[in-house]
């Protein structure tokens, strides 16, 4: 009779634990796929401001602006 109590007790801990460990993975879960929106939104909001500038940057290459400030505002010197 005692056998079968620890055995019983030692499946309901091993039970107990592996919800625990599930709800946890769960978790896990949602907040990587909470990442990954927002990494991709982040990524589509780059490209878009990327695009946006290179067309400020061809415009401004058209009319004259020096080629050494476009490059260094490019590289983000603010000299």
């Amino acid at each position: 009779m005692v056998k079968e109590e620890v055995t019983q007790r030692c499946t309901q801990a091993a039970r107990q634990e592996k919800e625990s460990l599930v709800a946890s993975l769960r978790d896990v879960q949602e907040d990587l796929e909470i990442q990954q929106e927002t990494t991709e939104l982040v990524n589509l909001t780059l490209d878009t401001w990327q695009g946006r500038f290179d067309r400020v940057y061809e415009l401004a290459a058209a009319a004259g602006v020096d080629a050494a400030v476009l490059k260094s505002i490019r590289e983000g010197n603010s000299n």
